[in-house]
């Protein structure tokens, strides 16, 4: 990690819980809007992979990516914490596919899993379907770092 002095202070609520916690597990970031620089930032300070699930694993199966069961996405969460820690972006491109009842259900899942290492998902669409009160769910309420127009372009 990042020393102290480096830290943008939205961040630092999200890495006492890490700390809290022991740097591994699930961790679920609420952010009030979709931010995929600071999806990459969470990866780059934690020293975690950044990974895109939707660019990864749903975009190569085109319109089949909706046949992706939430099953499929522990498997591959699981995989990829076997390897080591990482940042899992766009993940809600598959709860997109999912009825809500079936999203809240996967997310308290999530947060009581047991990983290798650390896993940590980006939430900011459905950030209201996130579970209260499980200690690994940390919800940003500050005010974000400004995104750059060639930053936007970019991503």
């Amino acid at each position: 990690m990042k020393t102290r002095q480096q830290i943008d202070p939205w961040l630092e609520p999200f890495l006492e819980c890490v700390r809290g916690h022991g740097s591994t597990g699930p961790f679920l970031l609420c952010l009030p809007e979709y931010r995929p620089d600071l999806a990459r930032t969470v990866a780059d300070v934690l020293g975690c992979e950044f990974f895109d699930y939707r660019a990864e694993v749903m975009a190569p199966l085109g319109w089949q990516a909706h046949e992706l069961s939430l099953d499929d996405l522990d498997d591959v969460l699981k995989q990829r914490a076997d390897i080591g820690s990482v940042a899992a972006f766009n993940i809600e491109a598959l709860l997109a596919t999912k009825s809500a009842v079936e999203r809240r259900g996967w997310l308290e899942r999530f947060v009581e899993t047991s990983y290798s290492a650390m896993v940590v998902i980006p939430l900011s669409i459905y950030v209201d379907d996130a579970p209260v009160g499980l200690g690994r769910v940390t919800f940003v309420d500050s005010r974000l770092p400004e995104q750059s127009f060639l930053n936007r372009l970019a991503l």
